[in-house]
């Protein structure tokens, strides 16, 4: 009997637990609190990694009117030279890493057929061996383009948005223009 009785005050306490409200929202709290934190810290990855896709754009957009114009040629810029500016205008807003993460391929073609925008990432590494400086002369066609390795900052996320290895995502930006007729460069002593 006295079980009976233990198990008829359990249920009643069950049936009360069941009707009592004051432990809702930190239940409601904890069941939305994992979804929420994920998708704030996606966004935030995400916007990050826009910010720089952004700055990296605009940095080799003007860096191709600077050749386009030939200003880069007439004043003798060398690679090193493009891609401090680069930095620069990547540096606006946010510091970035250039030195390291920042690679830049410029070359010419004669026609627009012969031009080639080959992928210069193998298995997850960047390889920027066949990399050059070559802005052209007046008229010729050419093809800017620039590289950075972002970091993914959030562990879970390296995997989702990374493209590269050690969880770092490969920002690319290409630009293919021609060159105007300015100036030819008179060739220093």
């Amino acid at each position: 009997m006295n079980s009976l009785f233990s198990l008829g005050r359990l249920g009643r306490k069950l049936r009360s637990f069941g009707k009592r409200k004051d432990g809702a929202t930190a239940v409601e709290l904890a069941l939305i609190a994992g979804p929420f934190f994920f998708t704030l810290f996606a966004l935030a990855e995400v916007a990050l990694m826009a910010v720089v896709q952004t700055n990296l754009d605009l940095a080799m957009a003007d860096t191709a009117r600077r050749i386009r114009t030939g200003e880069v040629q007439t004043q003798g810029l060398s690679a090193a030279d493009v891609k401090n500016d680069i930095c620069a205008g990547m540096s606006r807003i946010m510091a970035v890493n250039c030195g390291a993460d920042l690679f830049i391929d410029i070359d010419r073609f004669s026609a627009f057929q012969e031009v080639s925008n080959p992928d210069p990432s193998e298995d997850g590494t960047l390889d920027p061996g066949e990399f050059g400086f070559n802005p052209g002369a007046p008229s010729d066609i050419v093809l800017a383009r620039g590289f950075y390795r972002w970091k993914v900052f959030t562990p879970f996320f390296q995997d989702i948005f990374g493209t590269m290895g050690n969880g770092q995502r490969l920002m690319a930006s290409a630009i293919l223009f021609r060159n105007e007729p300015f100036p030819n460069p008179t060739p220093g002593p």
